[in-house]
């Protein structure tokens, strides 16, 4: 998964390294959250539901939740413009939103899987 995410992604590193705007740090971080999180829960697990209509409408909630994700992170980067731009802080805040993420997409994931209690 690592060497993926940083094989397709080598373009907005290389960008993000040498341009160092914010911009460019914004991209890559939406780059990093949406490869780690859909490319993890979907692509890597070749899951059998992957075929079946609640797992897309899973993914589809969960996609609410990575917009609102991305929007935190962002809203972070605007109010410490300086540690967005280090290394450490940035890999720290991507890691908790990342973790968070990842817990309340399989969380609704499970919600909508047919065998769910009271369902």
């Amino acid at each position: 998964m690592l060497w993926v995410v940083t094989l397709l992604g080598l373009p907005f590193i290389v960008f993000a390294v040498f341009r160092q705007s914010p911009t460019t740090i914004k991209i890559l971080q939406a780059y990093l959250l949406t490869a780690i999180v859909f490319g993890g829960l979907i692509l890597l697990q070749k899951r059998p539901e992957i075929n079946k209509w609640w797992f897309w409408k899973a993914i589809a909630t969960g996609f609410l939740i990575h917009l609102a994700t991305l929007t935190g992170v962002f809203y972070w980067d605007n109010l410490n413009p300086q540690a967005a731009a280090n290394g450490f802080a940035l890999t720290g805040v991507l890691f908790i939103a990342t973790v968070v993420e990842l817990f309340l997409i399989l969380f609704i994931i499970e919600i909508f899987r047919d065998g769910w209690p009271g369902r």
